[in-house]
């Protein structure tokens, strides 16, 4: 394999590093809200319970509502 992608699996789960070495189950993305005017669908997809919240990645929320608005 020369590249694997998980672009769609780390929109809906934020953890998924841990997911994957956990052994957990992901949750499945949401496509119809991906290019919507709001944050429903990128920001708002739950953690695992037993994932490590020290470890999640910070969101840049100022920059994703420029990318939504289009003023990036």
């Amino acid at each position: 394999m020369d590249l694997a992608s998980f672009g769609q699996a780390f929109i809906s789960n934020p953890d998924l590093v841990q997911r994957f070495r956990g052994g957990w189950t992901l949750t499945r993305p949401e496509p119809a809200t991906y290019y919507t005017q709001g944050r429903q669908g990128y920001t708002d997809y739950p953690v695992h319970a037993g994932s490590i919240p020290a470890m999640h990645m910070p969101v840049d929320t100022s920059f994703a509502s420029a990318v939504v608005t289009g003023r990036a």
